[in-house]
């Protein structure tokens, strides 16, 4: 299990007013670790790589948005 995963599984857990709070705090260490959405998506490709990289979706990679 990834810890993204065990994360949201903690997640659901919680009381929607704590799950609040621990996105602010997400926020609050993004700012303080400099850490803006081109990093984070660069940082969210990695361990999503295994999900958007297989043969069903190679369909997908010549794909153009209009």
């Amino acid at each position: 299990m990834s810890l993204a995963e065990l994360a949201y599984q903690e997640l659901q857990r919680l009381p929607q007013p704590i799950v609040q709070e621990v996105i602010d705090f997400i926020g609050y260490l993004e700012k303080k670790h400099g850490i803006d959405d081109a990093n984070l998506m660069l940082a969210q490709s990695e361990s999503l790589s295994s999900t958007w990289e297989n043969d069903e979706d190679d369909a997908w990679n010549d794909f153009k948005p209009v």
